[in-house]
């Protein structure tokens, strides 16, 4: 049997099931309202994670020699382990532990499409053209809903916009999916069908000035300058789409003072009436304050998982601010020092591994890498590694593309791992997360749908994996469950009459 042209086993599979999740995902989250919080819409990518890595497991407990450096899982172990103390001493551990599971899951994605891919790398491609189809399905969406808006110019696309909760979560997407275009240039595949590849360039670019994040604007920007280092081929071709899509943004003229290409140049027009904190949205006195607070409290081992949202007093009074628009910070602040210094010498090394075996390279296989680091820069100064779909999407890119880079595809290396333990871990661990996220889905549907009893009510007090009254989360500590509990009653009081 064949879908898509490709023979279906044990190992194509889960990826034919991952390639839809990509495109999926966006069609879940638009059509469950119950999951469309951030927080919440981590149900979708962690069970559709669990899925895949379930699919997986079948051809990974037929794999004789795990093809990883020992040292790489070391210190991937070491990290998961270091992250997850932090957050069970955490103030929080409860609710921190369902952002926790949720790297977890991505991790567990990774390595078993890592060991998938490894078998088929000519499947490759399948995964690459399912971003892309995400990325052309949403536009294809934004298009209609814009002609149909009977004032699209005064809609507030920054938080109403088709299959995201936030119009920059839509340039995470544009910022890991735009390289790929150089890579579809570098194709031989697509050597005669050049305009089309340059259409899409011309979209994605597009996209970027319009929707107006210079985070993800210096993302591509540096993918961009690498790819010119790379491969001066098609040097024309890339300057065309980005010129093609600057006139395609305007098309689409907005008020938001949040939108458009002029926002790129924020810092140079009316220099004189803001500060360097009013041209960053604050990011300055974020930082600052969320580094001071990082030394001042847990500078080793830091707040864990998912602990900036429940800062209080919030940092620089920024109540409805849920991380610290940096990876880095992020890492820093939630997991301390070894959470930060373990994830960057693992993409210095993954670096370092692409430009010294250069030679041993094909121009497809270094172009892969674009993706990666674009997402990387981007996160540097936004959040594309703190919600679902960026960290699900970000993960998925840089397992396909390590293996072209580390070269245990070319040979057995001494330091790889042989053990049927590592399906064993993985199953393991798979259940242990699937339980949890079951009991944060059971608190979810309770605290959006209504409770049934007192009793659940004190039980959800007691664990609060996912504790809201009011059908939306906001900052609390732990003072506040009490406060949670009453309108918990009576909301359950209210509801007791209304069915009488």
């Amino acid at each position: 049997m064949q879908v898509f042209g490709i023979t279906i086993s044990k190992t194509t599979l889960p990826l034919l099931y991952l390639a839809c999740s990509i495109v999926g995902y966006l069609l879940l989250r638009e059509s469950i309202h119950l999951v469309q919080h951030s927080i919440a819409v981590r149900v979708i990518t962690v069970f559709l994670g669990l899925g895949f890595i379930c699919m997986s497991l079948p051809a990974i407990f037929q794999i004789n020699t795990y093809r990883i450096s020992s040292k790489v899982t070391l210190l991937m172990a070491l990290w998961l382990a270091s992250s997850c103390l932090s957050t069970l001493i955490g103030d929080n551990p409860w609710p921190a532990m369902v952002r926790w599971f949720e790297i977890l899951t991505n991790c567990l994605i990774g390595l078993c499409l890592y060991l998938l891919i490894h078998n088929k790398p000519e499947l490759k491609p399948l995964v690459i053209k399912a971003v892309i189809a995400a990325l052309l399905l949403c536009v294809i969406v934004f298009v209609l809903f814009w002609h149909l808006s009977p004032a699209p110019e005064q809609h507030n696309w920054t938080s109403d916009i088709p299959f995201f909760l936030n119009i920059r979560h839509f340039s995470y997407l544009a910022a890991a999916a735009l390289p790929f275009g150089y890579w579809l240039l570098e194709n031989n595949e697509y050597k005669n069908r050049i305009a089309v590849v340059i259409l899409y360039l011309s979209i994605c670019w597009g996209l970027i000035f319009w929707l107006g994040g210079r985070a993800a604007f210096l993302g591509v920007i540096t993918a961009t300058f690498i790819y010119f280092i790379l491969s001066r081929t098609h040097i024309k071709s890339v300057l065309l789409s980005i010129l093609i899509g600057l006139l395609l943004s305007q098309l689409f003229i907005a008020e938001s003072a949040n939108l458009n290409m002029f926002r790129l140049f924020d810092l140079f027009l009316n220099s004189e009436s803001k500060d360097l904190n009013n041209h960053s949205s604050f990011r300055m006195k974020i930082y600052l304050e969320s580094i001071q607070y990082w030394w001042q409290e847990v500078p080793f081992l830091g707040i864990g998982a998912d602990g900036y949202r429940y800062i209080t007093p919030a940092i620089a009074g920024l109540d409805n601010i849920t991380h610290p628009h940096s990876i880095f910070i992020q890492l820093l602040l939630s997991f301390g020092i070894p959470g930060a210094i373990i994830p960057m010498y693992l993409f210095l090394l993954l670096t370092y591994s692409i430009f010294k075996k250069q030679a041993n390279l094909t121009i497809t296989e270094k172009i892969l890498y674009l993706p990666i680091l674009s997402s990387i820069v981007s996160g540097m100064f936004n959040g594309i590694f703190y919600h679902a779909y960026g960290l699900f999407i970000s993960t998925i890119i840089l397992a396909i593309c390590i293996p072209s880079y580390t070269g245990y595809n070319r040979q057995v290396h001494s330091n790889t791992i042989s053990s049927k333990k590592v399906p064993s871990i993985i199953t393991l661990l798979t259940l242990i997360t699937g339980l949890y996220y079951l009991i944060f889905s059971a608190q979810l549907y309770a605290s959006k749908i209504g409770c049934t009893d007192k009793n659940w009510i004190n039980w959800n007090a007691k664990y609060p994996l996912y504790f809201s009254p009011n059908g939306s989360y906001s900052r609390y500590s732990e003072d506040d469950i009490e406060d949670f509990k009453k309108s918990y009653y009576r909301n359950y009081q209210n509801r007791n009459c209304i069915a009488k």
